[in-house]
């Protein structure tokens, strides 16, 4: 953005934040949208997650290792999978930022499927 890679290199935890508020805030359009696609879905997994593994612990049913185990497999593998997408996003969308190419929402979602 408005520094060099050789100032960069030396910044402090308190500079790293700093810089990477003024990004998202600068650039707060692209940043909602990666935020409400893909990040707080994200969220949301998590917290049914919790809840779901809450409920069948207290139903205790016969087949509980089993029915247990295909939801923890479907949440590992959809946690994967959005994780996966929401980091390459941001690489993405940072990467775009700091070499000056344009970037936009669709453009953005038609390389993250390619990942």
């Amino acid at each position: 953005m408005d520094r060099k890679q050789e100032d960069m290199q030396f910044l402090s935890l308190f500079g790293i934040c700093q810089e990477a508020c003024k990004i998202i805030f600068s650039w707060r359009k692209i940043f909602s949208q990666i935020t409400l696609t893909l990040i707080l879905p994200l969220s949301f997994i998590i917290l049914a997650h919790i809840e779901v593994s809450d409920l069948l612990l207290s139903m205790i049913i016969h087949n509980f290792l089993i029915t247990s185990g295909l939801f923890d497999f479907a949440y590992v593998t959809v946690l994967f999978i959005f994780s996966l997408y929401s980091t390459s996003a941001v690489v993405y969308t940072i990467a775009c930022i700091y070499t000056g190419r344009e970037v936009t929402f669709k453009k953005l979602m038609s390389i993250v499927p390619k990942v």
